[in-house]
């Protein structure tokens, strides 16, 4: 605030201390300055405000100040002010050698650079030194260069130079002919942001070196042996690291020594290397060496490779290593000249073992049937050492069982190994016995006949392996008898029944009693026959007397010329029970009875009883014409249950059959095709029957379908037109 008695006030420069070489003042808004003289002015009593300005010049040292004027005297308006000159901080660095860039240098030298350093800074400062190797494309990492500094750090005054030597070194596996740039760095202590920087470019002369290591994961490949397999082979990998300084070719040169076993004369034994080009210095290349044994290589064979390392024309290093065959065991088993169909007393068959592995050795052989028990082996001659690549026969006899059927197919198990147990082969073959087909005829006379006609007391068995159609005849009939039944019987294996057809005489039979023939053809062409003396009689057998009944059941049975008011008496069982359907005759064991009617006549009779089968069996005939199949459900049991099923059509033929086991505590489904059928047209019938291993049909186990079978070619048209008579019109 101004004096209210004065507009202006005034100091001095040079009282003051402000009047400095080279420092300029200049006032701003109400003060100015003017020669020696600082002035502030305004109204009186007002207050007044300006700005004092400095320009100082660059080499201005630092340093405080304090600025004083009127201070001691009387008058009231002194003036005091402070200020302090800050340090500036420069830095300026230039090469004065070399002088030409690249610098070239030898390696393992220490090369001169001269560096020039000034400190265009107000005040002295200290400078630190140091380098950098710049890396990039050429040189990926320092390979320890060398900086020698001759003195650092360097204390410059405010606006002096100084010239300061030092030494590089390159070490040997710098690479050449590669620009190598060193950056160096002068850096102020007083302010560490401070710094400048230069760049020298030294390249050094070319040097050949490599180093190869010849390890492959942890092991060392010279003098190393491996085992491999006839047929595989070994690829190993080197790295090789080029510890020259400048670009370079390097080649995995191979050769190859055989040493082999026995007979051997495997050919296509090998190995290569590979090869790598501009490998760059201190870089590593992976180069591969691969060697290959043929499949027919035995054990024991053994392959030397040698390798040479070259770089383009120089030799760098060589190793070896072995390759040695190990013992594959292997065999297999050929049936291609075997007929596998065994005779019912058995038969030969050989078979072809081959010798699959890579070393002499003699084979151990075991073999074994399963599908049915009962199936005898023996081996017929002993077996020698085999060579590779050759064969042997082994010669089984082989005798099926008694209970062998044609339709079931066991399997043959071939194992075969080396004495250690190794290289086990096992093959399946399927086995069966030969198809025979054969049965018998057998029974007793008289044949009773009574006006209503009469069955005989004939048996029919199939005694062969497979299912048989026989076909029945009778011959030797007087003139107007008549023949009711079956003549085509259809027996499974093992099956028994009665002659299923009955001679009738005529209405005018008069009680005569001719010798009557039957015959009997299979499918084979066998034939048999039996001649029976007959018996006139008033009661005769309306079904066979060989009749096959479960233990405990009730075997019905139908006599001709009986009724519910006839007498019929059983000599084990008593009176018989009469129903619409005929008499029950219980059955408790198998015998040769004898049953009395009005205790006039008798006939006898066959009974087999059989214990209860564990299963039941639900069969039918399911889908329509053209697409046919027979389909049974077996139920469980608590015993393995072998049977047999059989497909037959109205004439007898067999259209399909399957033999089969279900196992204990089990279920089982039987499908049979009836593709085959082709029926002539009327009403045809198509039979399922599931039979035991013992040729008795299984409770359930017949199913039988009818079918109305139609012509589809029919065609009418008009023969012949006859006119008749004429109209009036």
């Amino acid at each position: 605030d101004l004096p209210v008695n004065s507009g202006i006030l005034n100091w001095s420069l040079t009282e003051s201390g402000m009047m400095i070489q080279g420092w300029s003042w200049e006032g701003a808004d109400q003060v100015s300055v003017l020669g020696d003289v600082v002035s502030i002015s305004g109204s009186p009593g007002s207050r007044v405000s300006g700005n004092l300005n400095l320009n100082l010049p660059m080499d201005t040292r630092p340093a405080f100040h304090l600025f004083e004027d009127g201070v001691d005297s009387e008058f009231f308006f002194p003036l005091s002010m402070s200020l302090e000159v800050m340090q500036i901080h420069r830095a300026g660095l230039e090469v004065n050698s070399p002088t030409n860039q690249p610098y070239i240098v030898n390696v393992e030298e220490e090369s001169l650079v001269v560096l020039r350093l000034e400190n265009s800074g107000n005040g002295d400062d200290s400078y630190s030194l140091a380098h950098e190797v710049i890396t990039d494309e050429n040189i990926t990492s320092n390979p320890g260069i060398e900086v020698h500094f001759s003195s650092n750090p360097v204390i410059l005054g405010a606006g002096s130079l100084r010239t300061i030597p030092l030494g590089v070194t390159l070490p040997e596996e710098t690479p050449a002919r590669v620009p190598i740039r060193i950056l160096f760095t002068m850096t102020s202590e007083g302010n560490r942001s401070v710094r400048d920087l230069v760049e020298v470019i030294f390249e050094v002369r070319q040097d050949h070196r490599w180093h190869i290591d010849s390890r492959s994961g942890d092991r060392e490949i010279n003098g190393s042996k491996y085992l491999v397999d006839p047929g595989n082979s070994v690829e190993l990998v080197v790295n090789a690291t080029n510890l020259g300084n400048l670009m370079d070719d390097l080649m995995l040169d191979v050769k190859v020594e055989l040493t082999l076993e026995g007979s051997d004369d495997s050919q296509q034994w090998g190995a290569n290397g590979s090869a790598a080009e501009g490998i760059g210095v201190n870089d590593s290349v992976l180069l591969s060496i691969s060697a290959f044994t043929p499949k027919d290589a035995w054990n024991g064979s053994r392959m030397t490779v040698i390798v040479t390392a070259m770089a383009r024309d120089t030799h760098v290093a060589e190793f070896s290593f072995d390759l040695e065959i190990t013992h594959l065991p292997g065999w297999g088993v050929s049936s291609s000249m075997a007929d596998l169909e065994i005779d019912p007393e058995g038969s030969e068959i050989s078979l072809e073992i081959l010798q699959r592995g890579n070393s002499p050795t003699i084979p151990y052989v075991s073999v074994y049937v399963t599908g049915q028990k009962g199936w005898e082996i023996n081996q017929s001659n002993q077996l020698e050492e085999v060579q590779p690549s050759e064969s042997m026969s082994l010669n089984l006899y082989i005798t099926p069982p008694e209970t062998a059927t044609h339709g079931l197919s066991v399997e043959l198990h071939v194992r075969v190994r080396e004495g250690d147990s190794s290289g086990l082969t096992e093959i399946t073959l399927p086995l069966r016995v030969s198809i025979v087909q054969d049965f018998t005829m057998v029974g007793m006379g008289p044949w009773v006949i009574s006006e209503y006609g009469g069955f005989p007391n004939v048996l029919l068995e199939n005694t062969g392996n497979a299912p048989n159609t026989i076909i029945l005849e009778v011959l030797g009939l007087p003139p107007g008898w008549g023949i009711s039944g079956d003549y085509q019987a259809v027996l499974g294996v093992g099956e028994e029944r009665g002659v299923p057809i009955e001679v009738i005489p005529p209405s005018d039979w008069e009680g005569e009693e001719p010798t009557i023939r039957i015959q009997a053809e299979d499918s084979n062409g066998n034939l048999e026959e039996i001649i029976l003396s007959t018996n006139s009689s008033e009661y005769s057998w309306g079904s066979s007397p060989y009749i096959f009944v479960e233990s405990g059941d009730m075997a019905l049975i139908d006599i001709h010329g009986t009724d519910a008011t006839s007498s019929v008496v059983d000599t084990f069982n008593g009176q018989l029970v009469w129903t619409k359907s005929g008499w029950l005759l219980p059955s408790s064991i198998s015998t040769i009875g004898e049953i009395s009617i009005d205790s006039a006549s008798t006939l006898s009779y066959n009974m087999s009883v059989r214990e209860s089968s564990s299963r039941s069996v639900v069969c039918s005939i399911l889908g329509s014409l053209g697409d046919l199949i027979g389909t049974c459900s077996i139920s469980n049991g608590s015993y393995d249950f072998s049977y047999q099923a059989l497909l037959i059509g109205d004439g007898g033929n067999v259209l399909d059959t399957l033999f089969g086991m279900v196992g204990e505590n089990s279920t089982g489904v039987i499908n049979l095709s009836a593709e085959t059928w082709d029926p002539k047209p009327g009403t045809r019938s198509l039979t399922i029957r599931v039979l035991d291993n013992k040729g008795i049909l299984v409770p359930g186990g017949s199913s039988e379908r009818s079918f109305d079978i139609r012509r589809t070619d029919w065609n009418v048209g008009i023969g012949e037109l006859e006119l008749v008579g004429e109209g009036s019109n």
